[in-house]
């Protein structure tokens, strides 16, 4: 290979990683609500980011190292090497283009919610030409880094918000931008073939100088502290001019964005609402420039000999490098604000400006300590640029694994003190080398190691692996076989009723922190066949068809649970189920459906307030008032509750949905229109199918799931049936009818919620599936192999509570498993629920 060419690669292989790390790493962690919100238009950005380190890096560096003099004294013509760099920045900026491109394709295969739109692609491309040729002409005009820097991003910014205001197209703008991309390039080229090795003539870019007299004044003075902040304002003033050009330019783009979809297209609106995300270049060129800059000026020997301590002058250092983050933080978010107080996007709010001066803060302490370990900007943006990506993946994983309020807890205080102790080691040596790297590696790798392993290991309670999955079960008091049927629903108590008839109530369970404290006891009587709680009574039904009520709602729960008196005189009730928190339905024996309770319970306030909110005056209670018949049918055969709504049979074998809301014009034509806003709809695929059990809890998808009586289990997917215009993924085959789940025929029951389903097999065996995975339906995820829970075989019935499992064992103990497979995520408690079943009660009564 030519050795000009090895040169060329060798130059420039820092700023290249840089940008491999911020075309790579954040299509596949940014977070998929935040992609999905931006159209992709977020990972864009950060790849623009390194395209701009790579192309400053080609004539950028020379200038830093000092080695452009050499090269232009080379028997070389000046077109040969003018090529043989255009060449070589050309190859690795088509190389960083293609690996984004091929990554946000395999992302999307294995994540379809990562979709990275057309647009955006090709928007990207012509930026990527802009922001090229811009940062060759600048580099070569101005000879400076950092002003190179700004001018090559805030010009083609402007010129968008120029073209913008004057009541350009997009098209007037991409045609600017090309333009802009062809002068530039062509200037460069010329302004590099008539290089001279004087610098540029038009002086050095800086604030204006105080008076002589000032300035003796102040040096006569022993002000080390001063001095040194002075110093660091000079070193830092183009970044300071960047910021106040921003300034302006938000301002600007937040008075066009006033405009909105009636003046402006959507790609004109998204790159306007875009603007806000060059504010977090800011800190880590604030950064980046503290120690390289000085070392690549030969200031920093001078420096380190000065009669300051050499703490001292890193303590002034690293606080300016983070006031200049948080500065940019707080004009940031105000601008924001300005914006909302116009109407123009969403106000920050307490969190969010918490938020993003944390992140701010983070972007400068990642960009002081890149550039203690560097010599020049760009190799130090380029250094921080992957410090931050390896940072921000390793943490991402972290916090899947161990959730993010334990892993801030242990992270947040380690961290900084990592990095700032190695800066300081770093800024204590004039020269980089290849040691100082290693040992910074070893360190940053031992801290992060402790960082990632002690908060999962904690959240996820490994000394639990030490200890036995299950307690041992007493003899069994009741059959294997014949399910019992647990009933509950999120807010509501717990009923069991046994397979002899047997009804045991738990009043409170509707409040997690009383799960393991309620009213607990059997109800008179043998020959309970069907029950339903809401949020403070019971209603069941006998054998004889006689229906039963609790006397009167139990407000609070000290209070003494109330018993079950008969309601009416009528012995014909067949079975009941769920409508509402504070209604069911009800079907006679003569094939009539009723209705009782009400629709007008505020559901959304309870669930606010929790039992603040029940009181007489909210709710009198299922005695007070009457069932009431829906609809004049008398051939309905059966009900049953499933996932979020109740199915009705009729002796024809008919299947219909009941739904709890009021109707609206496009149900009116679905279903026959009942009373109290019940409306019920025609199910065809459930037409002349027996289901013994179906999921009584939410799912992570429409979906229902049940048992049949074959001991097949099925899913039915609600959304898609009543949808057929729905189009399914491009790597997806869905079904709109029944589906059978596994091959098993000996299945007794179901149950499940968001994160998973459990269900319990004929032969006393319980098994689940997790359903929540990303990238997956929760129907592709029931095509799994199920897993095993526990290795006992006497369990009898199962329920959900409040992402929890319930299990009734043949011994009569009841207990609660926390086996939703909830991943950590951004989970606000600091251990995960335990792998081991705790013990609610045992409702035989026999060891309490």
């Amino acid at each position: 290979m030519n050795a000009l060419v090895k040169k060329e690669i060798r130059l420039i292989l820092p700023a290249f990683v840089g940008s491999l790390a911020l075309a790579i790493v954040p299509v596949w962690l940014v977070p998929a609500a935040t992609f999905a919100g931006t159209d992709g238009g977020l990972v864009a950005f950060m790849f623009l980011f390194g395209i701009v380190l790579l192309a400053l890096s080609s004539f950028g560096r020379e200038f830093s190292l000092k080695t452009l003099p050499f090269i232009m004294a080379q028997p070389l013509h000046r077109a040969r090497i003018w090529r043989t760099k255009i060449l070589v920045l050309v190859l690795f900026v088509a190389l960083a283009s293609a690996l984004w491109l091929l990554s946000a394709r395999l992302c999307f295969v294995v994540q379809p919610a990562r979709l990275v739109r057309l647009e955006v692609l090709g928007q990207s491309g012509l930026v990527v030409a802009a922001l090229t040729a811009g940062s060759l002409w600048m580099t070569l005009l101005l000879r400076q880094m950092i002003a190179a820097f700004w001018l090559t991003v805030l010009i083609p910014m402007a010129v968008l918000i120029a073209i913008t205001e004057m009541g350009g197209t997009d098209w007037s703008a991409f045609a600017a931008l090309g333009l802009y991309a062809a002068a530039g390039f062509f200037l460069a080229r010329r302004r590099f073939l008539h290089l001279q090795d004087t610098a540029w003539t038009g002086g050095v870019i800086s604030f204006g100088q105080a008076r002589a007299g000032g300035k003796e004044a102040a040096l006569r003075e022993h002000r080390p502290r001063a001095a040194l902040l002075r110093k660091e304002l000079q070193l830092q003033q183009i970044t300071l001019i960047g910021m106040g050009c921003l300034v302006v330019l938000h301002l600007g783009a937040m008075l066009l964005r006033k405009a909105e979809a009636n003046v402006f297209s959507t790609t004109t609106l998204a790159a306007l609402e875009m603007f806000v995300l060059l504010w977090f270049i800011v800190p880590m060129v604030a950064g980046s420039l503290s120690v390289a800059d000085e070392r690549q000026l030969g200031t920093l020997d001078g420096l380190l000999c000065l009669p300051v301590s050499r703490r001292s002058q890193f303590v002034v250092k690293l606080l300016f490098a983070l006031a200049v983050g948080l500065l940019s933080a707080v004009a940031m978010c105000a601008i924001e604000q300005v914006g909302h107080a116009l109407g123009v996007g969403e106000s920050f709010g307490a969190m969010g400006f918490t938020v993003g001066v944390f992140v701010f803060l983070a972007l400068s302490l990642v960009g002081f300590y890149a550039s203690t370990l560097t010599r020049g900007l760009v190799p130090a943006l380029a250094t921080g640029v992957a410090t931050f990506a390896m940072l921000f993946g390793i943490c991402s994983m972290a916090i899947r694994y161990s959730g993010f309020l334990l892993w801030s807890l242990v992270a947040i205080p380690i961290l900084p003190v990592a990095f700032i102790w190695l800066a300081y080691g770093n800024f204590r040596y004039v020269f980089e080398g290849r040691r100082r790297w290693r040992r910074n590696i070893l360190v940053l790798t031992c801290f992060m190691v402790v960082v990632c392993a002690t908060p999962a290991a904690i959240y996820h309670r490994v000394w639990e692996w030490a200890m036995p999955l299950e307690d041992s079960h007493g003899p069994a008091r009741l059959p294997v076989g014949k399910p019992a049927l647990l009933r509950n629903d999120y807010t509501s108590g717990l009923a069991v009723v046994l397979p002899d008839g047997r009804l045991w109530l738990d009043h409170s369970a509707f409040i997690a922190a009383r799960l393991q404290q309620g009213s607990r006891s059997f109800v008179a009587g043998s020959n309970w066949v069907d029950v339903f709680q809401n949020v403070c009574e019971t209603a069941a039904i006998r054998s004889d068809g006689t229906l039963w009520v609790s006397e009167k709602p139990q407000w609070r729960v000290e209070d003494p649970p109330s018993p079950l008196v008969q309601f009416g005189a009528e012995t014909n009730w067949q079975s009941l189920a769920r409508d509402t928190l504070a209604s069911m339905f009800l079907l006679k024996r003569d094939g009539t459906l009723w209705h009782w309770g009400t629709n007008q319970f505020d559901e959304e306030r309870f669930r606010i307030h929790g039992t603040n909110y029940l009181n007489s005056e909210n709710y009198a209670g299922l005695s007070a008032s009457v069932p009431l018949r829906l609809g004049a049918d008398s051939d309905w055969a059966r009900f049953v509750r499933g996932n979020q709504r109740t199915y009705a049979w009729k002796r024809d074998g008919s299947a219909w949905a009941l739904h709890d809301f009021e109707p609206k014009e496009e149900r009116r034509r679905l279903g026959v229109e009942f009373v109290q806003g019940t409306v019920a709809e025609r199910v065809p695929d459930f037409d002349h199918v027996q289901f013994q059990s179906l999921n009584v809890s939410d799912t992570a998808c429409p979906i229902e799931i049940g048992i049949r009586e074959d001991g097949t289990m099925w899913y039915w997917n609600w959304w898609l049936a009543e949808h057929p215009e729905l189009k399914p993924r491009s790597n997806e085959a869905i079904s709109r009818g029944l589906v059978q789940i596994g091959k098993d025929s000996n299945w007794a029951a179901v149950a499940g919620g968001f994160w998973c389903l459990v269900a319990l097999k004929s032969d006393g065996s319980i098994w689940k599936w997790n359903l929540i995975e990303e990238g997956r339906r929760s129907y592709e995820a029931l095509q799994d192999p199920s897993e095993r829970l526990g290795t006992h075989s006497d369990w009898i019935g199962l329920g959900y509570w409040r992402g929890d499992s319930l299990f009734l064992a043949a011994d009569g103990t009841l207990r609660r498993w926390s086996v939703s497979g909830q991943p950590a995520g951004w989970s606000q408690s600091f251990r995960a629920p335990s792998r081991r079943p705790a013990k609610i009660a045992n409702i035989l009564g026999v060891d309490e």
